[in-house]
């Protein structure tokens, strides 16, 4: 074929025989065009017997693949349901946590409220326990200033007793002379005015011996009035004063606690 030439022009749209094999051109090019057609047929037939021999092969992996993808759509399925309740089921979670936060910001919000009333409290307390302090300190300086006070007028009792007492043995001991004198007189002399002097000076002696004596006991019950006065009122003192000091003490024990308390609660809410 490829020793041929082309046709003349002329004889291009022609029906008639080559000069040199007696075949038309035509003839020839229709053969060309089968014989193309023959090849793409055989072609086709031997991929359709490729086609024929596989095709059990292929059958097998069709159904091994139906069934594969039943069995995805299967786990699809569970998959989109089990999607389908997280989703709601996440949906609840985030409603409660929404919840969470809205009580969490309250209570919050609520505690520090509380933190700051009971470190006000707190600090209304500890006020008021120095306070307590300062008091049971005044109390104390009172109570010994009060027992100073009374051990010296007791110290001043007492030296007053004993110069009484003095005075009154000096009494006595004059007394004594007088009668001494008088009876030392009323032997040695007779006269009836030394007598009478005598007599009247013992008179006096023994009026003023009275007297002191009078005066000796009103001054024991003066003494011992006092004593009993300022005796109770020691003991007036000394218990109102440990009652004082006991309510004091209790009240001033009582604000450590709720001051203690205090500082643990806020501790814990610190934490919270």
């Amino acid at each position: 074929m490829e020793s041929f030439k082309p046709l003349p022009e002329d004889l291009l749209d022609t029906d008639t025989a080559c000069k040199y094999c007696g075949i038309s051109y035509l003839l020839l090019n229709k053969y060309e065009k089968t014989k193309l057609h023959v090849e793409n047929l055989e072609l086709k037939l031997s991929q359709l017997q490729e086609f024929a021999n596989e095709r059990p092969t292929m059958l097998s992996r069709m159904e091994i693949l139906n069934e594969q993808q039943k069995t995805q759509s299967l786990t699809i399925n569970d998959l989109n349901l089990q999607l389908t309740n997280n989703k709601s089921l996440l949906q609840e979670n985030l409603k409660t946590l929404q919840n969470s936060e809205t009580f969490y910001n309250n209570y919050k919000s609520e505690t520090e409220i509380k933190i700051v009333n009971l470190k006000k409290n707190k600090n209304l307390l500890e006020s008021k326990l120095n306070f307590l302090n300062k008091n049971l300190q005044k109390i104390f300086n009172q109570l010994r200033f009060e027992r100073l006070s009374i051990d010296q007028c007791n110290k001043a009792f007492l030296l007053e007793i004993q110069n009484t007492k003095s005075s009154f043995k000096q009494v006595e001991l004059d007394i004594k002379k007088q009668v001494e004198k008088h009876f030392i007189l009323k032997k040695s002399e007779s006269n009836l005015n030394l007598q009478n002097q005598i007599n009247l000076t013992l008179d006096k002696e023994s009026k003023k011996f009275k007297l002191i004596e009078k005066e000796k006991l009103d001054l024991n019950l003066t003494l011992n009035k006092k004593i009993d006065d300022l005796n109770l009122k020691l003991l007036q003192s000394t218990e109102i004063t440990k009652v004082d000091i006991m309510k004091e003490k209790e009240t001033s024990n009582n604000l450590k606690k709720e001051v203690k308390s205090m500082d643990i609660k806020i501790l814990k809410l610190k934490d919270e």
